[in-house]
């Protein structure tokens, strides 16, 4: 079972989250948004192509096109001119060239000019370090809370550690509008505190204004952007060399283009990281949500096929990546405009998930003409290559100009002790060094500061020691050397720092952080909370690891922020540990994936044990987590009603007001410590990231998932709420939870059959009927792999392995009309214990009731090798006693045919009518008297049953049951009224010749006749069969006095059009009415 997301593991909540921030989307019935829904709708105006200076792409600085490509014709094309008619499947390649080589001329060009570029740089860092008060500081503070609640699709701490240009110097110049782009999968509030932001900040407009003078020189236009025909162009580059901030250029550059093109072209932009936004689910989520805030018409049609989709699938669709993709899929296919996908760290994805996004995208490619794809990866080229149509393959090479603007940058901010000749010398060392690697410049320029070097001649001689950008593993380790300086306790507080940071589900705050390390030394835990606040240093932990850690704000230890300085970083503590790093290429015998693997279970098992040890403590045992006045605050923020208004605020007004953020609740306040919230909510997490390292801890997680406990109730509590409001975020009811409910829901698989295995011994931390409810949940979240474990469980099993149980897990699959299979792989594993403890007639009926195909075939084939078994299955008796001695009340009043006829399942009823020995099941008549034409009546009534049935038991269409009904009687007397009864009605009369007074013999009519109840309930479609059909007379219930009307009074519910229609068509009926020799 793979990880739960990180802020929400229950899949059901998930879902809920997504729709929650749906609905407040949906548009409002106003003029205003039906205007600009029409006015989007309608401008189609196309903007002139403009004229292109000639282009050869294999001369760009820095860019190479991979020669390999398939279909990689860039440069004869571009010779010819971007404006050229005959562009075709290189109209990206050429496009997206022709934007970075101007962007690489307009660097030369701040480099030769006299430092703009610099002079921007410094700009940036004095109006948010010194100008405390700046406008732009104030509008960093307005997104400080929702970019800390907002995580969703994209890393935001990217861009925005844009400000310190490591990445790619050209960061400078669109870092703070990146995050107007890059904010694509947030929440909408998020979007306009932004906008508020960029309309007031000066700064921006600078960098702003900057990026405009690139694009207007580059004569970057629209030719390549307006190609009807699909393409996909790939990104390739080593790490550090600056994809992220290219794909945001381009990103940029598209945004601005929109503005012009009619009808706008759609955006959506991904961001993926080795974590939960690697996987489909969660990409997915984030493009819908980014389609639905640019297409507000496409709302409401995600409610519809949220509700369809959920009724026909009983669990969430949002929780499956095939159901996002097919909303995706056939909505995008709708737009009638340009879309572009830009999926930014691709490599970053798992294998599988990587091999199905690009089939997806290029499947989708196929069927949507103006769709181009844009992917950017580090590797896996031929991953890419063997799925993509009409590729075109992009290299960002070094180019050493661009390396010199971000080393002076460096060296001028960082070492201002350092003679300018020394100066002078570091720079030009780490320009012709760095090979494009910023990370590698910016830790050389941190371990050249800590060494404090001012001779030149020291200096030269020590930058020749220095590890190169290949060895970059070796500049981290002469780093971890120089910070923990050779004290084996400095080391291991360092290594157990840095190892929870790769590890962390989210930024941890400094206080976590020093928490956690506090915890993980043996002489402070497990101890009193008291005792591990007095053993907490952050500051010694934070000074320690800042060479490697991204920027920090020591103002605010609460804040989550707490990140490693790059992803090369996080890859190594995950290859080894840092003692090792200078020898790590050695190290490797078990193969990179394997050994990465098994370390970083080793560390998720280390943070689940700090965590699960931490939310047992003493004190949390006899504290609940809310005080009583925060429980009130509780009730009245989750009253029916709050916020109701909350979309009518005016736009401008200031959001940042106190009133209108949630109520927030702080652990630590009572007396929980600063490491609660992440524990409770992220343990989940590590207990399925450790997997099989999680086995020793199955114990504690037992005991921290006790039924009933307060212990329990305080982590689902603080669980429900990842961002401290005192509102939930979602609701899990502790009444449905304890070991084996958590264990099997949100547990590793390894982890549910240990405790399947030790499960006598935990039972009495088990609730009542626990099996029962787990195995309720596990069906709705489809987890069928699960299901077959625990029915087959030696103590659990034969508690669960009851039909009624089995009807919802078959309902499961009935209902679910993709992915079916793995319900049939359970079907095949636990069926065989069913037969041999069940009845046979009694599994039949109930998987003719639930229209489960599957086990129908799985019954017959059974009996086609078993004849005691075939004999059982086709016995034609009331249900016996079983072999308990208890009679299965549960069970249909009818047999396998009439059960399946009865619920509309007609697959299974074509089945069935081929078996041999059916015969005694089709006539077969219950304790009423109800044959199968009975039973279809008195239910779904389907016309094309009846069709099926008649053929094989013409005689039992005029049978009577004990009220002495026939099923005529009861296809009229439904209480829907609906036109399938009036159809059925006709195939029973028209194939069948059934009697159309029903079982009325008589030549006065009767009250219950078919026609007559016809006609005074408004049924006139039902009252022209009758007459036309079965040649009744409709004169016997019209009025023999000369006035206009029926003999019987119409119901009361009828509205005057239905008493209407219904004279108007017995009148017309008798008019033309011709009795029948």
């Amino acid at each position: 079972m793979a990880p739960f997301p990180a802020s929400l593991k229950h899949k059901e909540n998930e879902g809920r989250r997504l729709r929650d921030r749906i609905s407040r989307w949906l548009p409002r019935p106003s003029s205003d948004d039906t205007n600009t829904i029409e006015a989007t709708s309608s401008d189609t105006t196309e903007v002139p192509a403009s004229s292109h200076d000639d282009l050869d792409v294999t001369t760009l600085p820095g860019l190479q096109l991979d020669p390999g490509a398939k279909d990689t014709t860039a440069s004869s094309h571009l010779r010819d001119g971007l404006s050229n008619d005959a562009l075709g499947n290189d109209i990206w390649s050429a496009a997206y060239s022709e934007a970075v080589q101007e962007f690489n001329e307009e660097i030369k060009r701040l480099a030769v000019t006299g430092g703009k570029l610099e002079n921007l740089l410094q700009s940036l860092r004095e109006s948010s370090d010194k100008r405390s008060d700046s406008l732009f500081s104030r509008g960093l503070r307005r997104l400080k809370q929702p970019l800390e609640n907002v995580r969703l699709a994209l890393d935001l701490t990217s861009p925005l550690a844009g400000l310190d240009p490591t990445m790619a110097v050209t960061t400078a110049t669109t870092a703070v509008k990146i995050i107007a782009i890059g904010i694509c999968g947030a929440e909408e509030q998020l979007q306009s505190l932004i906008v508020d932001m960029l309309e007031n900040v000066t700064v921006i407009d600078e960098c702003d204004n900057i990026t405009q003078d690139m694009a207007k020189e580059g004569h970057i236009h629209q030719d390549w952007y307006k190609s009807p025909r699909p393409g996909h162009l790939v990104l390739h580059g080593n790490m550090g060399s600056g994809k992220t901030v290219t794909m945001c250029y381009l990103i940029e550059e598209m945004l601005r283009l929109n503005e012009r093109r009619r009808p706008r072209p759609s955006i959506c932009y991904h961001y993926c990281r080795a974590d939960e936004t690697g996987q489909l689910v969660y990409i997915y989520s984030s493009l819908i949500l980014q389609l639905l805030d640019q297409h507000k018409s496409l709302k409401v049609e995600f409610e519809k096929w949220y509700n369809r989709a959920e009724r026909s699938e009983s669990s969430d669709p949002t929780q499956s990546a095939q159901e996002l993709g097919y909303f995706f899929s056939t909505h995008v296919q709708s737009l009638r405009r340009p879309l572009y996908v830009v999926i930014d760290g691709f490599d970053e994805c798992d294998s599988e998930h990587r091999t199905e996004l690009v089939r997806f995208l290029n499947g989708l490619s196929r069927k949507t003409e103006e769709l181009k794809v844009l992917l950017s990866s580090r590797g896996y080229e031929e991953t890419i290559k063997s799925q993509l149509d009409e590729m075109v393959t992009i290299f960002l090479d070094p180019d050493q100009e661009r390396d010199g603007i971000i080393a002076r940058h460096l060296v001028q901010r960082h070492s201002t002790e350092i003679p300018p000749a020394v100066k002078e010398s570091v720079i030009s060392y780490l320009t012709e060094k760095a090979d494009g690697s910023a990370i590698w410049m910016r830790l050389t320029v941190d371990y050249i500061r800590r060494r404090r070097i001012t001779k030149l001649s020291k200096m030269k001689t020590f930058l020749e020691t220095l590890p190169l950008p290949k060895d970059l593993a070796k500049l981290y380790g002469a780093l971890f050397a120089h910070m923990t300086g050779g004290y084996s306790d400095t080391e291991e507080l360092v290594t157990k720092a840095l190892e929870i940071l790769a590890v962390a589900r989210r930024p941890l705050s400094l206080l976590e952080l020093g928490w956690a390390v506090a915890l993980s030394d043996p002489e402070t835990s497990p101890g009193t909370i008291e005792g591990i606040a007095e053993s907490v240093d952050e500051m010694q932990i934070f000074n320690l690891l800042q060479p490697l850690l991204g920027q920090v704000d020591v103002e605010d230890p609460k804040k989550y922020q707490l990140r490693l300085v790059h992803q090369s970083l996080r890859e190594l503590i995950l290859q080894s540990e840092p003692r090792r790093w200078s020898h790590v290429d050695r190290d490797d015998d078990k193969g990179p994936e394997l050994a990465r693997g098994q370390r970083q279970r080793e560390l998720e098992a280390v943070l689940l044990r700090l965590s699960v040890q931490y939310l047992l403590s003493e004190e949390f045992k006899h504290t609940d987590l809310f005080s009583s006045e925060q429980k009130t605050v509780q009730v009245l923020e989750e009253l029916p009603g709050i916020g109701v208004f909350d979309e009518e605020i005016d736009s401008q007004a200031d959001r940042t007001d106190e009133s209108t953020k949630p109520a927030t609740f702080d652990p630590s306040d009572r007396g929980f410590g600063e490491f609660y919230a992440y524990a409770a909510c992220f343990w989940l997490d590590h207990f399925n990231g450790a997997s099989s390292g999680s086995l020793a801890m199955l114990p504690d997680i037992v005991n921290l998932c006790r039924a009933g406990s307060r212990t329990l109730s305080n982590w689902v509590t603080m669980y429900c709420r990842p961002d401290c409001t005192i509102a939930a975020k979602f609701t899990l009811d502790t009444q449905d939870l304890d070991p084996l409910a958590v264990v099997c829901q949100f547990g590793p698989r390894v982890a549910m059959d240990q405790l399947l295995v030790d499960y006598e011994r935990y039972t009495e931390s088990m609730k009542n009927n626990s099996h029962l409810t787990t195995v309720a949940q596990l069906n709705l979240l489809g987890e069928a792999a699960r299901l077959g474990a625990i029915f087959l469980h030696p103590i659990v099993g034969p508690e669960i392995r009851n039909i009624p149980l089995l009807e919802q897990v078959m309902n499961s699959w009935t209902q679910s009309e993709r992915d079916r299979a793995r319900w049939e792989e359970l079907f095949r594993l636990i069926l065989p214990t069913f037969m041999r403890e069940r009845s046979a007639n009694d599994l039949l009926c109930a998987a003719c009731r639930m229209g489960c195909l599957p086990v129908v075939k799985l019954l017959f084939e059974e009996a086609a090798r078993n004849p005691a078994f075939k004999e059982d299955l086709l016995r034609d008796n009331q249900p016996p006693a079983d072999r308990q001695g208890k009679i299965q009340s549960h069970l249909g009043p009818h047999q396998s045919i009439g059960e399946a006829a009865a619920y509309g399942h007609l697959s299974v009823v074509r089945y069935l009518l081929e078996q041999d020995g059916i015969e005694a099941h089709i006539r077969h008549r219950d304790a009423h008297g109800f044959n199968v034409f009975h039973r279809v009546a008195a239910r779904i009534c389907t016309p094309e049953a009846f069709e099926l049935l008649i053929p094989h038991f013409r005689e039992g269409v005029d049978e009577v049951n004990v009220y002495n009904d026939t099923p005529l009687d009861l296809v009229v007397f439904g209480g829907d009224w609906s036109s399938l009864r009036a159809d059925s009605a006709e195939v029973l009369l028209r194939l069948g010749g059934a009697n159309v007074r029903g079982s009325y013999k008589g030549e006065n009519g009767e009250w219950d006749e078919p026609l007559r109840r016809a006609a005074r309930t408004g049924q006139a479609k039902m009252c022209r069969v009758l007459v036309e059909h079965g040649g009744d007379d409709p004169r016997r219930v019209l009025r023999d006095d000369g006035s206009r009307g029926l003999i019987d009074p119409f119901v009361e519910i009828l509205s005057e059009e239905k008493k209407t229609q219904t004279l108007d068509t017995l009148y017309s009926l008798a008019d033309t009415y011709k009795p029948r020799e």
